[in-house]
């Protein structure tokens, strides 16, 4: 295939005004052979370089795309989105300071708990559950 193919290449370098270029077998084509003159020529290297700008320019945008959409986490939420799947997340709500002094709590009782043996973890577990995670903190801290 590859010697059909340079063949067809020498013919196509060494062209004059009139000359007949052989169909390509190997490539599929099996049209009658073509003459070629300078304006056919022409057309013929405009189309094929229209189609050679158009691919490239689909492939550098699809690219482009690629490496947004990995830097961003996944595609891109304007493109191909509705209004409503386009929306931002909206930002998260305060919490009452109620919520805030119990999870406050909870921090100092997770890291009470990691600095006990399995044993002693037990026991601040079930004081935890009878009496109150604030108990339970003041247990676990007494134990060190």
């Amino acid at each position: 295939m590859l010697g059909q193919l340079s063949r067809h290449a020498e013919v196509l370098a060494s062209a004059t005004d009139h000359t007949v270029v052989p169909p390509i077998p190997c490539l599929g084509y099996t049209r009658e052979p073509m003459a070629i003159n300078s304006r056919n020529l022409e057309s013929i290297v405009r189309d094929f370089t229209t189609r050679l700008v158009a691919a490239i320019e689909a492939q550098t945008s699809q690219r482009i795309r690629n490496i947004v959409s990995s830097v961003l986490g996944g595609p891109p939420r304007w493109i191909g989105a509705s209004k409503t799947e386009a929306r931002l997340p909206s930002p998260s709500r305060k919490l009452s300071d109620k919520a805030v002094a119990a999870r406050k709590l909870q921090g100092k009782y997770i890291g009470a708990l990691r600095r006990l043996r399995p044993a002693a973890r037990a026991r601040v577990k079930i004081a935890a559950r009878e009496q109150g995670v604030a108990a339970a903190v003041k247990l676990a801290l007494s134990m060190k």
